[in-house]
C-alpha cells in the first residue's frame, strides 16, 4: 500500500486542508461553473436570493410537457441536487420544491431553476470550512404543517451542527 498524500480532489469537489489551523475547506467552484456553462447560465446576472418568497409552485393541469423539456428539466434538477448535497446546503428547500415537478413542469418551475442558477453565479466560489475548535453539538428542527399546496402534506426539517458546521440534515415531505 502506498501513501498518496492528502486528498485534494474528490467527486468534483476540491479539498484544501490546513493542518496548522486545523481546518478543511470544500468547494465545487469548477463543477458549478461547468454546470452554469452547460445550461447557458454562466453569463447571467447574479442574485442574492435563490427563490422568490411570493412564488407558489403548483402542478400544471393543462397539456402534457414534451419529452425534451422534461429531460432538460430533470438534468438541471439532477445537477442542482449534486451541488446541494456536497457544498450548498442553503439551496436544499428550493431544489426539493422544484424537484417535485420533474414530470410535469411549467414556465414558473423552470424560472425558479434559473433563479437558482443565477444565485450560484454569485456563490460559486463559496466553500464550506470545517474548523475544529469547540465540540458543542447543536440541533435545530422545524415543521411546516400542511404547507404543500399540491399534496397538503407537512414538511419536517432537522439540522445538526458539530464544530459550528453542518454535519447532518434531513428534509422530509
Amino acid at each position: 500500500m502506498t501513501d498518496l498524500g492528502s486528498v485534494t480532489y474528490y467527486l468534483s469537489m476540491w479539498i484544501k486542508q490546513n493542518f496548522i489551523e486545523c481546518t478543511i475547506y470544500l468547494t465545487q467552484t469548477v463543477y458549478i461553473h461547468k454546470i452554469l456553462h452547460t445550461f447557458h447560465q454562466n453569463e447571467t446576472n447574479s442574485v442574492n436570493i435563490f427563490m422568490n418568497s411570493d412564488i407558489v409552485l403548483m402542478k400544471k393541469f393543462n397539456k402534457q410537457t414534451d419529452v425534451i423539456t422534461i429531460c432538460y428539466y430533470q438534468w438541471a434538477i439532477n445537477s442542482l441536487m449534486y451541488i446541494m448535497l456536497q457544498t450548498h446546503s442553503d439551496i436544499v428547500f428550493t431544489v426539493f420544491s422544484v424537484s417535485q415537478f420533474t414530470q410535469n413542469s411549467n414556465t414558473t418551475h423552470y424560472n425558479t431553476v434559473k433563479q437558482i442558477f443565477h444565485y450560484l453565479v454569485k456563490t460559486a466560489t463559496w466553500d464550506i470550512t470545517y474548523e475544529f475548535t469547540d465540540s458543542d453539538l447543536l440541533s435545530y428542527t422545524d415543521t411546516d404543517w400542511d404547507g404543500d399546496q399540491n399534496s397538503r402534506k407537512s414538511t419536517d426539517v432537522y439540522l445538526f451542527f458539530l464544530f459550528r458546521d453542518s454535519i447532518n440534515w434531513s428534509f422530509k415531505h
